[in-house]
């Protein structure tokens, strides 16, 4: 299960959002003070899906969330950033209730960058210290940890979240840098900067500062009250803020996209089920996310697009129409793939 940190500083909308999240899921407090809860993946394929199939159990993907006691002015001070080290992922708060403002706005964006490399620096100079003096003493079995980490602090002294091959974030992964995490932002705007006209500047603006950002803007507080209505009043809400979509609904699952996971399904009249696999994982490898015999016993899978099989009603409407394959286990699972796993065992 993801582990996602919500952050952000007093103020911000953090714990808003978290509260928004967990709906009406009970939460623990833990030992830094944090809250804590697991709340299910907004899913509308698996409701599709669940429609068609009429089973007797739904079951949505997880997530735990925990929302960051406030740390003064900062993000994160050193004893929370211990705890963010263990998350998966972070979700980042920036305010902006005033006017956007296309300049401000990376400002605060790169305050939160700063911080973060901040942490995670002097645990790299440290590092590279330590191994430094192994390799003069003729110990190079860390060669390629100590090239890996000094990249890194390159990246650091530069305010900059480091970019890192797969390969080289394997060497790294024991220290579980924040800077490494994927990380979300969510600007909270105000309720007049909805609909404004400068999202597109802001958007360009930050691309040439950092590239393909996961950004998002909402207004926390009226996502909040969203929550509150029955369906139908959501859908008035909705159209009268020209809202497309609420943050709540589609936020989750993008974190499972930046965290490099995506969704298969599996359907029949007992269960209709999400599942969340790493991206690249073959059909064998999904197979062992159901249940390990599944992966040791595994033959074929019969495959569809589940959108294909919401759209014609059915498995056999889709099979029929083209949309049916039955693949080997070496077949990579696509996003939204529904799967029936043939076995032996």
């Amino acid at each position: 299960m993801l582990k996602i940190g919500i952050v952000g500083t007093p103020g911000s909308g953090k714990t808003t959002l978290y509260k928004t999240l967990k709906k009406n899921n009970p939460d623990t407090l833990g030992k830094n003070g944090e809250s804590i809860t697991i709340t299910s993946i907004e899913d509308s394929k698996l409701e599709d899906l669940s429609k068609i199939y009429n089973p007797k159990k739904i079951t949505k993907t997880k997530i735990e969330l925990s929302d960051s006691p406030s740390s003064g002015s900062s993000v994160i001070n050193t004893r929370e950033a211990s705890r963010l080290r263990n998350l998966n992922g972070l979700i980042c708060i920036i305010p902006n209730f005033s006017n956007l403002n296309p300049e401000k706005l990376p400002t605060s964006i790169n305050a939160f960058i700063e911080e973060i490399c901040l942490q995670d620096l002097p645990i790299v100079e440290s590092s590279i210290e330590k191994i430094s003096k192994e390799t003069k003493k003729g110990v190079n079995a860390r060669a390629k940890e100590l090239e890996v980490l000094e990249k890194i602090n390159s990246e650091l002294n530069l305010s900059k979240f480091p970019e890192l091959t797969n390969s080289e974030k394997s060497t790294v992964k024991g220290y579980q840098f924040i800077s490494l995490k994927p990380v979300y932002f969510v600007i909270n705007i105000s309720e007049n900067s909805i609909n404004s006209s400068k999202f597109e500047e802001i958007d360009t603006s930050i691309k040439e500062k950092w590239g393909d950002m996961a950004i998002d803007y909402a207004c926390l507080e009226l996502e909040k009250d969203l929550q509150e209505l029955e369906d139908d009043e959501k859908e008035i809400f909705l159209k009268e803020y020209k809202i497309k979509e609420p943050i709540s609904k589609i936020l989750l699952k993008k974190i499972f996209f930046i965290n490099g996971r995506h969704f298969f399904y599996t359907a029949g009249p007992t269960e209709v089920r999400a599942w969340d696999i790493p991206t690249n994982s073959t059909i064998q490898e999904a197979a062992g996310a159901i249940h390990k015999d599944l992966e040791n016993n595994f033959i074929k899978g019969d495959v569809w697009p589940s959108e294909k099989v919401i759209e014609l009603g059915g498995e056999a409407n889709a099979k029929k129409e083209g949309f049916w394959t039955l693949q080997g286990k070496s077949y990579i699972v696509k996003n939204g793939d529904l799967i029936l796993v043939r076995h032996s065992g």
